[in-house]
């Protein structure tokens, strides 16, 4: 099952489709309490905006460790 937000850049024409055999539930327009992940995104980006990192790898892993607790 796939989850459509139906935020303003899904879909788009470049984004691989969906497989016929997944089914798409979507959610209504301009409702982000309705998507669980959307609180634990705005937890890392409180926590970890406006750092430059060297390189993806350590990007990757001080996500992991701001997630690791929840």
């Amino acid at each position: 099952m796939v989850i459509w937000d139906q935020a303003g850049f899904h879909p788009q024409p470049e984004l691989p489709a969906v497989p016929a055999r997944l089914p798409r539930v979507s959610l209504p327009p301009d409702r982000p309490e309705l998507n669980p992940t959307e609180a634990l995104g705005d937890v890392v980006k409180d926590r970890m905006g406006n750092v430059l990192w060297e390189t993806r790898a350590d990007r990757e892993q001080a996500t992991g460790e701001e997630l690791r607790p929840l």
